[in-house]
């Protein structure tokens, strides 16, 4: 039977913004939001893993964000997620290690976000090292001249191996030497979100009772937008994955990889899916540094193979559970859409980051310990750092995901799914 704080969280219809005084009604019927993914919709969980290289709780990170902080958002403000939240009437839905040490009645029923910047379909993904979230090592001038060498010797060999890096970086202040470490990535890999969505699911039923969370999650949304990064993982100098798999064999298993894990999911209550493509990816300015600007094309061809697969994947599920509905988001097409036509959306640069340095403003993350700077008019920028839309980009994505026609949402949008 459902506890009486749990009742009332469920049938209140006026909630609170996370982090805002804003009211939200709940006019919809959406009772929860489960979010799955990467950086794109990473709320903040990876601020909870200390020795997590990729995450996004610094400067100038959320510097349009309410009280104007970072939140480990991968963005200046909110991100595409945030921005649904909104569309359906929920509030903003909070990293799940943010209450996983808390006590069962913390976990809400509005929804909870796994997502996890760095990780990807693969486990082995999020293994690799980006250069997101370095830490700095202050070494005095007076440190043994072996120490500063082995660092440098560290630092070098640590930047060669990274997926990202293409160059060191030494930042040199008055007195002192600052070494840029690369951290290994320790992320939440989309098995792992899962796991966690598996014990989210036991104290639904725990304090809704079984019938209670059946049907609160049968209406509820489950949001799944992941494998950037596995593609990026494939297109980077010295992949090993590229010398095991061909491009096409890869994209192939990175869909196979995914269908038992929507398939757990849809064990675990859930029959309305939000999933989308991965995006134009060689047309970042981390790709368009290495191409001259210009977008890398290989990539690209390849994140619409993938994207060809995920379809196909959705599509036979749907004939053997007919009980789920979906909404496919074409990320692809619609940020190619947006790109052909930026100046229609608002958009003057599409080619560097607002927010980093060095060409392209792709060099290095955005990170004010790293002499990042960023731009004064964000609004006409489409991406805010090297890989990720700013605020105002993803809300268009959002906006087209939600009621947007056929072009770029199949075989219905999220304002249909809803009332599927």
């Amino acid at each position: 039977m459902a506890t009486p704080l749990f009742s009332w969280l469920y049938l209140s219809c006026a909630f609170l913004l996370l982090g805002s005084s804003n009211l939200v009604l709940c006019q919809s019927s959406v009772p929860g939001l489960y979010i799955f993914g990467d950086s794109l919709i990473d709320p903040g969980n990876n601020n909870y893993l200390p020795q997590s290289g990729s995450r996004a709780n610094f400067p100038y990170n959320g510097i349009d964000f309410p009280n104007k902080e970072p939140t480990g958002r991968f963005s200046n403000g909110k991100n595409a997620a945030d921005f649904l939240a909104e569309k359906v009437g929920l509030p903003l839905a909070p990293p799940y290690l943010s209450l996983s040490k808390k006590t069962n009645a913390t976990v809400v029923v509005t929804g909870v976000s796994f997502a996890s910047g760095g990780s990807g379909i693969f486990n082995e993904t999020g293994i690799s090292l980006v250069n997101n979230g370095p830490t700095t090592e202050i070494l005095n001038e007076t440190d043994d001249e072996n120490t500063v060498h082995n660092s440098f010797l560290h630092l070098i060999e640590t930047i060669n191996k990274s997926i990202l890096a293409t160059t060191s970086i030494k930042i040199s202040y008055p007195k002192f030497t600052c070494l840029i470490h690369i951290q290994p990535l320790k992320v939440i890999p989309l098995t792992k979100q899962v796991e966690y969505y598996s014990l989210v699911h036991d104290q639904l039923v725990q304090q809704l009772g079984a019938a209670g969370a059946k049907t609160h999650l049968s209406k509820s949304l489950f949001v799944i937008i992941i494998g950037s990064n596995d593609m990026f993982r494939y297109f980077t100098n010295d992949s090993k994955v590229s010398k095991q798999y061909t491009p096409q064999q890869y994209v192939e298993l990175m869909a196979f990889t995914l269908k038992p894990l929507i398939k757990k999911m849809h064990e675990l209550g859930a029959r309305k899916f939000v999933v989308s493509g991965v995006p134009v990816i060689g047309c970042s300015p981390l790709q368009r540094k290495l191409n001259n600007t210009e977008c890398n094309a290989e990539p690209n061809y390849w994140s619409v193979k993938y994207n060809d697969a995920l379809q196909s994947l959705l599509t036979k599920l749907k004939s053997k559970l007919s009980d789920i509905n979906y909404s496919y988001f074409h990320l692809y097409d619609a940020m190619n859409h947006v790109i052909e036509h930026h100046q229609t959306y608002g958009f003057a640069e599409i080619k560097a980051a607002c927010c980093g340095n060095g060409y392209l403003n792709a060099d290095a993350p955005c990170y004010d310990k790293l002499n990042a700077t960023y731009c004064s008019i964000r609004e006409n920028h489409l991406f805010w750092d090297a890989v990720h839309p700013t605020e105002t980009a993803s809300g268009i994505f959002a906006n087209i995901l939600y009621s947007g026609s056929g072009q770029f949402t199949t075989p219905m949008n999220v304002e249909q799914l809803v009332k599927a």
